[in-house]
């Protein structure tokens, strides 16, 4: 059977779209990357931007960001089976306003929309708008996605490659990228699907030599190459290079060295320059380290892509000046010699603040300057061009680039084809500003351009771009003697910005090099100064300007050029040799000519690296300026201030700065001080000192501080000085002028000779004040003192508060117009206000008296005292004691206090003052000037420390019922009297006072406060009294608890002693007594032998030891436990030993108690002795002593009798003469 055909075809067809829009996923690092672009965000509610042809439309638009290349579209929907798109239209712009151009239009007869990519011819467009006009079925087709896909155009000489391996990852070898995962592995590469479908890559080592040939394009001149290697691992070890005209047949140029396993870049250079199209790179079997060769990059370099010969100069050697500055984005207003390259712009619809910037904060980094957030940008490359090159000067180019944290932008540099830097990662949110020197052969025809080309990411960009220019040579030095002075502006005299000179004093002209005279001059510069400007005043006559022959030059040959005036500040004096510092400025005024008017000169700053300035200021408003045209010239006067204009400038007598003006038209020979080039560094600038006025100024200065003086305090040594520039004639001498210095009360006057001298700070800030032979102040020390009655003539001037000091001199040239002129100089003498010190109470009244043991307070009152603190020394001259308190500001005047403590040994310095009675403090408080004026006065206040009467206390024992005794011991249970005498505390006769005593013993340590009350009106004398009883612990009420041997004391505060000293214990103590325990017995009748038992009936032997008992006879006590009976015994001291007593009781049987001498006891009774211990060995008194002893019991007997003959019944009667049997049991 022969198969049909069609059949075969459809099938075939089938297969083929089935495998061509089959959905895959996207292998790393494809060869063709579809380039998504990602900044992106959609628009609402936009109208078409295009005719409307159709009723119903499905219309989506987008804002790119930025303004792409596309030529790419992935649209993914709900439905593509069957719902798919019958006709689509894509339009873009770069501009959002205005009529759309058409992209790509989609027709389609079948509802089924293929899945895949869509490609077109390349537009550039921002925004772009999706109309899908017409679809298949009546429901809506629904969009999932839509990616858009940007066309980049890949830089270099080589237009393609091929290999013999991996060419997938091929074009990856001439990307440009040096980083990330961009590089080319020279292997098979095996691509394979797992059961998830995910896609694993893998090489196989080759298994042969390696080639790769780039193709050029066309015949070349190749100057060399360059290959980078990996690093470590797999990597290439060895190749070789040959060339070929038309791709058939090479020539071998080059074998590498043996390269080592690490990242290398080989450059091969050969010495002349090769032509050919083709350049195969070869890699022999073996010739790597690892399984294969992974190589990161290659290039050919040829005139559109090259490396610079040589080493580059760094621009820090060279005094270079900003030739050109860019200033990229606002719309490329101030980037003029941009070519290609759009302005960063997000629309008028967003916020102001950010339309033009990148935004702080969610964007980059705070920090950045606004220039630096603002910047340009191209999908391939940013080019600037610039002309009017000198091919004999050095050029460099200056970079600032930023973008977004997330940016992703690589991007490298090109100056006319020479590569300025590789490929580099754009700074993310931190902005970096990059210099790179121009080689001279891309300048070589007076122009350069400028690329900076996209590596990586959605574009290159830009931010800020400037050239700076140098001349190679060495510059001239500064003119030997060239020295000028510029004075200080008189603040009779301000100088007014007008263009009229009637304030300048025109006596030190800066004559330009070459001229003599002023007169003649063509040029006549003057400056002048004050605490925040420097004054310029250019007076010029063109008929002196000279030709190049240097003839004088006739006016009108250059009355239509406009002269340019630039003028060169070392504000800092730094005399740099090379490049600018931050304290050095070029200013430039332009447009000078008689025929302009005023407003049409304008000054700029000229920017050179290093200086203050990021860039050049075409217009500083800040300097002011005035233009006066004149028939063959025209006077210019500007005012050019510190801190943002003139960074660094610190005027002050004697300051020198560097100058240097030059006066250019580009017809007659340039008129300067002391060099010629506007890049002259600044050590090639002349020398100007800041001096005084012209007109001699008197004064009076603090030597100490250096610093000018209205008045004084009285005893203080004035430096009387005079500022004169005029007085010092001759540089190599050290003058002398005459001054008279004279009071208006006292009278006293004083003549100074004045020498030539300078003020200087040491190394410490100390002020120094030297002789000097070249100085425009002149200075002699006036000592003074506080007086009444002058001594004219004495060297020393007496002065009184409030008096006018008067310093008069003769100023022989005042001005042009004035001399010998005498000019004064008043200051007064400062008076203040008297101050006072005192010891004051709570209530802040003063005191002269105090007592020891509180707080002793002192006040100062001065309305002169400025700060928070003041200081008191307190003395105590009997002891030496001294010592020195701060005094704080409260509410207008100084309050302190000290604390004070009885001592007859002070430590002067620790911050108490220790005295004793009767003694007396003296406060010194130095007031600095006082109302008459007089200064550093000694005020003094005194307080004596008061005394008392010192207190006696006692302490009595009363014991039972006894009166009240003193005695060293008691016993517990004793009351105890306590009595303190002390008449300080008889405050009122006529009231019965009290007063408190603490008593407490140490063990215990019971504690009882106990209130005395005094014994009667007006006595002084008090007592209490207080109970204790024996115990071991502590008890909190108003019981003593004591116990034998305890040290009790009675402890009372005394005020006030008549020493003086405050709170001192008065003390008296009492012991608590301890005895013996008394041992008691039952004994045998010869009182030795302990018994426990006895019979009923007998007598029972009692012994009783007590070695503290001092009674003749004791009483103890015997009780039965059963009868009850108690008899009281007496024991007698026996006469052989002094602690022992004796005595007995007779017992008889009985069960009743009888009062009776004799103890009824019965068997088994427990009989208990007790004796009373009024005193045992632990101080507990009154103690029961027992001892027990125990009546004895037998078995009761039984008796029976039995008749003979019947032993077992008890007889109860028997007869005569019978014989009975007795049974005893």
């Amino acid at each position: 059977m022969i198969p049909d055909i069609r059949l075969i075809v459809l099938i075939g067809g089938a297969v083929l779209l089935g495998f061509l829009l089959f959905p895959r996923g996207e292998e790393p690092g494809a060869p063709e990357e579809y380039n998504w672009i990602t900044t992106f965000h959609e628009l609402k509610d936009e109208e078409l931007h295009y005719p409307k042809a159709y009723k119903s439309q499905i219309l989506r638009s987008f804002d790119l960001g930025f303004v792409y290349k596309v030529d790419k579209l992935l649209l993914e929907l709900e439905s593509p089976e069957t719902n798919g798109p019958k006709q689509f239209d894509l339009i873009g712009s770069i501009r959002r306003e205005g009529q759309y151009d058409r992209i790509y239009t989609y027709k389609s007869n079948s509802p089924e929309f293929p899945f895949g990519v869509l490609r077109f011819e390349p537009a550039e467009v921002r925004w772009v708008q999706l109309a899908i006009n017409e679809w298949f079925g009546s429901r809506r087709p629904k969009i999932k996605s839509i990616k858009l896909g940007a066309a980049y155009r890949r830089h270099g000489p080589i237009v393609s490659a091929t290999s013999n391996y991996d060419l997938y990852d091929l074009p990856k070898l001439i990307d440009g990228l040096f980083e990330g995962d961009s590089k080319w592995i020279a292997a098979r590469r095996r691509v394979e699907t797992d059961e998830k479908g995910k896609i694993k890559v893998s090489f196989e080592p080759p298994k042969g030599d390696v080639e790769v040939i780039f193709d050029l394009g066309i015949i070349s001149r190749i100057y060399g190459t360059r290959l980078t290697t990996d690093g470590p691992g797999n990597n290439l070890a060895r190749y070789s290079l040959s060339i070929s005209l038309d791709g058939r047949s090479y020539k071998l140029i080059y074998t590498s060295p043996q390269l080592q396993d690490k990242t290398v870049q080989d450059v091969f250079r050969p010495s002349d320059p090769l032509s050919a199209r083709f350049v195969k790179l070869s890699i022999s079997k073996g010739d790597w380290y690892g399984d294969y060769a992974e190589v990161r990059e290659f290039e050919v370099f040829t005139d559109s892509y090259r490396l610079a010969d040589g080493k580059s100069e760094p621009m820090d050697k060279f005094n270079a000046v900003q030739a050109y500055y860019e200033n990229c984005g606002l719309g490329n207003r101030f980037a003029p010699h941009i070519v290609q390259g759009f302005p960063f712009d997000r629309g008028s619809e967003s916020d102001p603040k950010i339309r033009y910037f990148w935004a702080e904060g969610d964007e980059v980094d705070p920090g950045n300057t606004e220039n630096q957030r603002s910047f340009s940008y191209h999908y391939d490359s940013i080019i600037f061009s610039f002309s009017n090159l000198d091919p004999s000067a050095l050029y460099w180019v200056q970079v600032s680039y930023l973008q977004d944290k997330n940016g992703t932008r690589r991007q490298r540099m090109l100056a006319d084809g020479f590569i300025l830097h590789d490929e580099m990662e754009v700074p993310k949110g931190k902005a970096g500003t990059f210099t790179y020197q121009i080689p001279k052969e891309a300048y070589s025809d007076g122009s350069v351009r400028i690329e900076i080309q996209r590596l990586s990411g959605p574009n290159a960009v830009v931010s800020e771009l400037s050239l700076f220019e140098a001349r190679p040579g060495k510059a001239a030095r500064a003119i030997a003697g060239m020295l000028g002075r510029a004075t200080k502006a008189s603040p009779d005299k301000p100088v007014k910005v007008d263009g009229k000179p009637d304030e300048w004093p025109l006596i030190y002209p800066l004559l330009p090099h070459g001229f003599k005279s002023s007169k003649t001059s063509p040029l006549n510069l003057y400056l002048q100064w004050d605490e925040d400007n420097l004054y310029l005043l250019a007076v010029v006559n063109r008929s002196y300007l000279l030709d190049e022959n240097g003839g004088i030059i006739n006016p009108k040959r250059v009355s239509r050029l406009p002269d340019t005036l630039d003028l060169f500040l070392d504000t800092a004096f730094k005399r740099s040799p090379g490049m600018y510092t931050s304290s050095d400025h070029h200013f430039r005024f332009s447009n000078l000519s008689p025929k302009t008017k005023g407003d049409e000169i304008y000054v700029s700053q000229i920017h050179h690296h290093m200086d203050a300035i990021p860039h050049t200021i075409l217009n500083r408003k800040e300097i002011n300026a005035a233009f006066v045209p004149r028939k063959e010239g025209y006077i210019l006067e500007a005012r050019i201030p510190k801190g943002k204009v003139l960074s660094g400038y610190k005027p002050n007598y004697g300051v020198r700065i560097g100058v240097n003006f030059i006066l250019h038209n580009g017809y007659s020979q340039p008129v300067y001080w002391t060099a010629k080039a506007d890049d002259s560094p600044p050590d090639t600038w002349g020398e100007v000192k800041l001096v005084g006025s012209v007109s001699g100024e008197l004064m009076a200065i603090d030597p100490e501080s250096g610093d000018k003086l209205a008045s004084f305090n009285a005893g203080k040594t004035l430096l009387i000085a005079l500022r004169d520039p005029d007085r010092s004639a001759d540089p190599k001498t050290v003058e002398e002028v005459n001054v008279e210095v004279s009071g208006d009360r006292n009278g006293d006057m004083e003549r100074l000779t004045l020498r030539e001298t300078v003020i200087k700070g040491d190394e410490n800030g100390k002020v120094k004040i030297e002789e000097s032979t070249d100085s425009d102040l002149f200075s002699a020390l006036l000592p003074t003192e506080f007086g009444t009655s002058a001594r004219p003539g004495d060297g020393k001037l007496t002065v009184y508060g409030g008096e006018t000091i008067t310093i008069s001199y003769i100023d022989p040239y005042r001005s042009e117009s004035e001399r010998n002129v005498e000019v004064k100089a008043r200051l007064r003498v400062n008076v203040g206000h008297t101050g006072k010190v005192a010891f004051i109470d709570e209530s802040g009244k003063p005191i002269n008296s105090f007592l020891l043991g509180g707080k002793l307070r002192i006040r100062v009152e001065d309305r002169d005292l400025k700060g928070n603190e003041v200081e008191v020394k307190l003395e105590v001259k009997e002891t030496k004691e001294n010592e020195t308190v701060r005094l704080k500001r409260n509410d207008g005047v100084f309050l302190s206090e000290i604390p004070t403590l009885f001592s007859e040994t002070p430590h002067p310095g620790d911050g108490r003052l220790q005295m004793m009675g009767l003694q007396t403090v003296i406060a010194h408080y130095t007031d600095e000037i006082q109302d008459d004026g007089r200064t550093m006065a000694d005020v003094r206040a005194q307080a004596k420390v008061g005394i008392g009467d010192t207190a006696i206390i006692r302490i009595y024992r009363i014991s039972g019922d006894n009166a009240p005794f003193e005695s060293k011991g008691f016993n517990a249970g004793d009351k105890l009297m306590i009595v303190v005498q002390d008449r300080d505390l008889n405050s009122d006769p006529s009231v019965r006072e009290e007063a408190d005593v603490i008593l407490k013993g140490d063990d215990p340590k019971d504690e009882v406060k106990l209130k005395l009350k005094e014994t009667g009106p007006d006595t002084g004398g008090f007592s209490g009294i207080v109970r204790t009883t024996f115990s071991i612990h502590s008890k909190n009420d108003d019981v003593l608890q004591v116990k034998g041997g305890e040290r009790i004391e009675a402890i009372y505060l005394d005020s006030l002693q008549s020493s003086g000293a405050r709170d001192v214990e008065v003390k008296a103590a009492v012991t608590v007594n301890t005895g013996s325990d008394g041992l008691i017995s039952f004994v045998r009748s010869n009182y030795v032998r302990k018994v426990d038992r006895f019979n009923a009936g007998d007598t029972l032997y009692i012994r009783l030891r007590d070695d503290d008992e001092e009674r003749e006879t004791v009483e103890v006590t015997l009780s039965g436990d059963r009868t009850g009976d108690k008899v009281d015994v007496i024991l007698t001291r026996s006469g052989t030993a002094q602690s022992l007593f004796l005595g007995s009781v007779q017992t008889e049987f009985s069960s009743q108690a009888k009062d009776d001498m004799i103890l009824q006891v019965m068997g088994g009774e427990k009989v208990t002795l007790t004796y009373i211990d009024r005193l045992r060995s632990t101080g507990q008194t009154n103690v029961p002593v027992t001892v027990t002893c125990l009546v004895n019991t037998g078995n009761t007997g039984k008796i029976r009798i039995y008749r003979k003959g019947d032993l077992t019944t008890p007889a109860t009667r028997f007869k005569a003469g019978e014989v009975l049997v007795v049974e005893v049991e």
